[in-house]
C-alpha cells in the first residue's frame, strides 16, 4: 500500500517547461522529501484514450494507495475527478485537489455535477484568494487558499544588477502567445525608443512560442529592431541566474487560464519587478509600486509611459528589487505547501 499516490502531468520522459509540469514536479519532489517516499505516480501524459483502461487505472490507484493528490488542468479535471470520486465510493481515501491556473471554476459555474464531485475532495487548493472567494460563492467551501510556489536559487541582495546605464535591459519570460501579451511589450519598447530618439530600453523574449503562434512569432522576428532578441528556452531550474540581471519584467498578460503565473515567482526570486497588466491575480500577487506596476490590460500606451517613468527613475526599481527578493521567500515549496504537509501528516479536516 502506498501512503501517497500522484495524478498529473510529468510528461514521461520529455522535459517539459510549462508551469503545470513545474508545479507537478515540484509538489512531487516535496511530498519525498518531507512526508513519505512511498508513493506511486500516474502521469496523465501516458495516460490511455480508452475508457475502460482508464477506469481499471483509477481503481487500481486508489484501491493501492491510502491518500491520492490529483493536480491535472481543467479540461484532465472534467473526466478525472468524476471517475475518482465515484470509485472512490468503494475505498473511502482523501483526495486532495490542487487547482492549475484560474479558469476551472467557470466550468463549475456551468455545471452542478462538477460543482457535486468538488465537494467530495477532502481539500481543493487554490493559488488566489479571489479564487477561494470565487468557489465559496458557489458553495464550495472545502477549499483554500496556496499559492504557486517553485524551488529556486534566490537571488541575494549583493547579486542584484545594479547597472543604471542606459540601455536599460528588459525581459518577458513565459510561454509566447499574443495572448500572454508578447506583442504588446514588443509594440511598448518601441513606441517609447521612437518617441525618444534613441534606444533607452533593450528587450529580450525568453520561452517557447506555442504551435498556433510560431508561424505569427516567425514573421515578428524578421522585423525586429536590434534592439529586441528572441533568447529561446531558459532551464527553469536555471531562471533566476538568467533574470536578475534585468532591469524589469513585462508581462501584459490576458491569457483567460492564468492563475498564479510561476513567471512571477522566477522574477521576484531574481530580484526583479515586474510590469503586468491587471488581469485576473496579477494584482493580487504584485504590489503596485512595492514589487511592480499593474497597468490596464492590452493598454501599449500605459505600458510605454510607465517605462518611460521607471527610465527616469531607477533608485525606485533598485527599491522595488528589494522587496521582489523580501517576497520571494512566501513562494518557496517549504513555506508554501506547509499547510499540505501538515493535513497529510494530521489526516483531520
Amino acid at each position: 500500500m502506498h501512503k501517497v499516490a500522484m495524478i498529473g502531468h510529468f510528461g514521461g520522459d520529455r522535459d517539459f517547461s510549462d508551469g503545470q509540469t513545474v508545479k507537478t514536479k515540484e509538489l512531487y519532489n516535496f511530498i519525498i522529501r518531507e512526508y513519505t517516499s512511498n508513493l506511486c505516480v500516474l502521469d496523465t501524459f501516458k495516460i490511455t484514450r480508452n475508457i475502460f483502461k482508464l477506469i481499471r487505472m483509477i481503481n487500481n490507484t486508489l484501491r493501492n494507495s491510502e491518500k491520492v493528490v490529483l493536480i491535472v488542468s481543467s479540461r484532465g479535471y472534467k473526466v478525472l475527478l468524476p471517475m475518482l470520486v465515484l470509485l472512490n465510493q468503494i475505498y473511502n481515501r482523501d483526495i486532495f485537489d490542487f487547482v492549475i491556473g484560474g479558469f476551472r471554476q467557470n466550468h463549475l459555474k456551468k455545471s452542478w455535477i462538477l460543482r457535486l464531485f468538488s465537494k467530495r475532495c477532502k481539500m481543493i487548493y487554490l493559488e488566489s484568494h479571489g479564487l477561494v472567494n470565487e468557489y465559496k460563492a458557489l458553495k464550495i467551501e472545502n477549499c483554500v487558499y496556496l499559492p504557486n510556489f517553485k524551488t529556486l536559487n534566490l537571488t541575494s541582495d549583493k547579486e542584484i544588477n545594479h547597472r543604471l546605464e542606459k540601455p536599460f535591459k528588459l525581459c518577458t519570460f513565459s510561454r509566447i502567445c499574443k495572448e500572454k501579451g508578447i506583442e504588446n511589450a514588443i509594440e511598448a519598447v518601441k513606441l517609447l525608443n521612437k518617441k525618444l530618439g534613441k534606444v533607452v530600453y533593450e528587450l529580450d523574449i525568453f520561452g517557447i512560442p506555442d504551435k498556433a503562434y510560431i508561424e505569427r512569432f516567425d514573421k515578428l522576428k524578421t522585423q525586429f529592431p536590434p534592439y529586441i532578441h528572441y533568447k529561446g528556452l531558459v532551464d527553469y531550474r536555471k531562471s533566476t541566474e538568467v533574470l536578475k540581471h534585468y532591469y524589469l519584467l513585462l508581462f501584459p498578460t490576458y491569457h483567460n487560464g492564468e492563475g498564479f503565473p510561476g513567471t512571477l515567482i522566477d522574477a521576484f526570486a531574481s530580484g526583479l519587478p515586474v510590469i503586468a497588466s491587471e488581469w485576473n491575480c496579477n494584482a493580487e500577487i504584485i504590489e503596485d509600486g512595492k514589487t511592480g506596476r499593474i497597468i490596464p490590460v492590452k493598454d501599449v500606451a500605459a505600458l510605454s509611459e510607465i517605462l518611460f517613468y521607471y527610465a527616469e527613475h531607477p533608485a525606485e526599481v533598485m527599491e522595488m528589487k528589494k522587496h521582489c527578493i523580501e517576497e520571494a521567500y512566501k513562494y518557496t515549496p517549504k513555506q508554501a505547501l506547509k499547510p499540505f504537509i501538515d493535513k497529510l501528516r494530521d489526516g483531520k479536516s
